[in-house]
């Protein structure tokens, strides 16, 4: 349960919200299990259970670090998404006493829930994790065996210059220096190999337009930037691929970008 798993991309979820509740209304509507009688009765829950998933995406925004794919876990997947049903459920059963009337039966209504969608989900996110893990760890395999071989080495010419938007903090350095940049909020954490990290009141937008000109540094993720002369080991979970530095940074990689790192650090 400890082990990583990838965090759901926020547009994808609420996609999903709405996906599951035009699938609560039609259903509902062919079979009316609970004998509502009433044709407008289908398309109200299902409304409800979009408003309910929809709510589930108001934790990741408050609690960003806890929600943070770095600390991702197949345990906290299975647990966050047992409270999204549990949510539905109980807006569910306080609509149902609400507009019918209807009193108790939570619990019952609950375990429906879990034995019709919380059972296959978690059944579905372990075989998702294993099928990920199984994908990303064959593509590290590959990867590392290519990084083994005799690197092409490029000439390293210039300096890199690092805009800040306090023109005064400015970083210049050399290609070889720089190791990774990291998106902190409002800022950028520059790791260099001859000084500590260092904050720089800048965006990692206009890092990438910095080093344009500079071959051998690529943006391998939405929050790195990464000298792929620096990797020296590439790993991988369910979360994607994992590049490992010789500075001892480890640094994500986005899934989408698998085959374009393994053509990169060919050329490295």
């Amino acid at each position: 349960m400890k082990r990583p798993y990838p965090r759901t991309p926020e547009k994808v979820e609420v996609l999903t919200a709405f996906g599951y509740g035009a699938f609560t209304a039609v259903f509902l509507a062919l079979f009316d299990p609970f004998q509502f009688g009433e044709a407008g009765a289908a398309v109200v829950y299902g409304g409800i259970v979009t408003v309910c998933l929809l709510f589930m995406r108001l934790p990741p925004l408050i609690f960003k670090r806890a929600y943070d794919e770095r600390r991702w876990t197949v345990g906290r997947e299975i647990i966050s998404d047992a409270v999204a049903f549990a949510v539905v459920g109980t807006g569910v059963c306080l609509y149902t006493a609400v507009r019918y009337g209807r009193q108790g039966g939570y619990l019952t209504l609950i375990g429906m829930v879990v034995a019709i969608g919380l059972i296959p989900y978690v059944v579905s996110v372990l075989l998702k994790e294993n099928r990920l893990l199984k994908k990303y760890r064959l593509a590290a395999d590959t990867i590392q065996k290519e990084l083994a071989a005799p690197p092409v080495l490029q000439p390293v010419t210039g300096l890199v210059l690092l805009r800040s938007e306090n023109p005064s903090e400015n970083l210049e350095m050399t290609p070889d220096d720089l190791v990774c940049i990291e998106a902190s909020d409002n800022y950028i954490r520059v790791f260099r190999a001859s000084t500590p990290p260092v904050l720089l009141r800048s965006a990692l937008k206009r890092a990438e337009e910095d080093l344009k000109g500079h071959p051998g540094f690529f943006r391998c993720h939405r929050g790195y930037i990464v000298n792929l002369s620096k990797v020296v080991l590439v790993t991988g979970n369910a979360q994607g691929l994992k590049l490992h530095l010789a500075s001892g940074q480890v640094v994500p990689v986005s899934r989408g970008l698998t085959a374009d790192i393994r053509q990169l650090l060919k050329k490295t």
